[in-house]
């Protein structure tokens, strides 16, 4: 299974689907003919190339729109750390927005001006925070202390500028035994404003199906040229074993993978070939460094 949502919330729907496929594949074994199983999505960060959205694509949740009545911010600050979660250790990124009137906005997830206060304040209420500056240092009130925030305040991109180069994000998240998954995603800026990106994702059953006898696999790649997935499941047995294999490819997300780019301060706006306009949080996460936080996560300059 292959998804685009956080790695800590896909540990339940991966044992479903591993109990859903090893049922496909045993039932293929009992009618001796194989039927088709397939699963292809994206990993998180830049919303995969045909996916409507903005911030990062289909994982967005701020209200949007509030610039009418959005107060001034101070910055942003980017925090980064290695931490233990469902999948293993992992990399694991964090932006908070901080506003002149002392409060900040935890967990943004894209352009600061889509986020509306009063809606936000009302529905997700647990993300406000009080904020206060000590010398060089930052700090968050949360649950009546105040926590100290380890990182630094980001560098918005200039308006209007133009970055050349590829930027990639790669990431990894395994499943103890129940297998794991690796995507990397690529987006390629051009001096005249245009812009080209492409995913791609591959995940593997693991040691808890072996011992049963099962292994599967998926693979899907999107880029200018279209869609293209691939999986296959194994059974084994006794009675020998058997396979079910599946491939799928077409042209559905082309027009997104390509079109014309612009920036303004911390919002990167693709103005997509197929029509779609999509808009995410960009700025530079580390001072003195060239890396560009996009969506959700940090690329590196190929």
């Amino acid at each position: 299974m292959i998804s685009n949502l956080p790695a800590q919330q896909m540990e339940i729907y991966i044992r479903a689907g591993a109990k859903i496929f090893g049922e496909t594949v045993r039932q293929a074994e009992k009618s001796n003919s194989p039927s088709s199983v397939t699963a292809s999505n994206h990993s998180p960060g830049l919303a995969a190339p045909g996916k409507n959205g903005r911030g990062n694509g289909d994982n967005a949740t701020q209200p949007a729109t509030g610039a009418a009545k959005l107060p001034s911010i101070a910055g942003i600050f980017h925090q980064d750390r290695g931490m233990s979660t469902a999948t293993g250790n992992q990399y694991v990124e964090s932006v908070d927005l901080l506003f002149t009137d002392g409060w900040a906005y935890s967990d943004l997830s894209g352009p600061p001006k889509e986020v509306s206060v009063e809606a936000s304040k009302k529905y997700e209420p647990q993300k406000w925070h009080h904020w206060r500056q000590q010398g060089s240092a930052y700090f968050l009130e949360l649950n009546g202390t105040w926590a100290k925030l380890d990182g630094d305040l980001v560098r918005p991109l200039e308006s209007g500028s133009s970055l050349s180069g590829t930027f990639v994000h790669r990431n990894a998240h395994t499943f103890g035994g129940m297998g794991g998954v690796v995507g990397t995603q690529r987006i390629s800026l051009y001096p005249d404003g245009r812009f080209e990106r492409s995913a791609n994702t591959l995940g593997g059953s693991g040691s808890v199906q072996a011992s049963g006898g099962l292994s599967g696999g998926a693979s899907s790649t999107t880029s200018r040229d279209g869609t293209s997935s691939s999986s296959y499941g194994t059974s084994s047995g006794s009675g020998g074993s058997v396979t079910a294999r599946s491939s799928r490819s077409s042209t559905a997300g082309a027009g997104a993978a390509m079109g014309r780019y612009k920036i303004s301060g911390y919002t990167l706006e693709l103005d997509c070939a197929d029509g779609q306009v999509q808009r995410f949080l960009v700025f530079h996460p580390f001072p003195g460094k060239p890396q560009v936080f996009i969506g959700n996560a940090t690329y590196s300059v190929e």
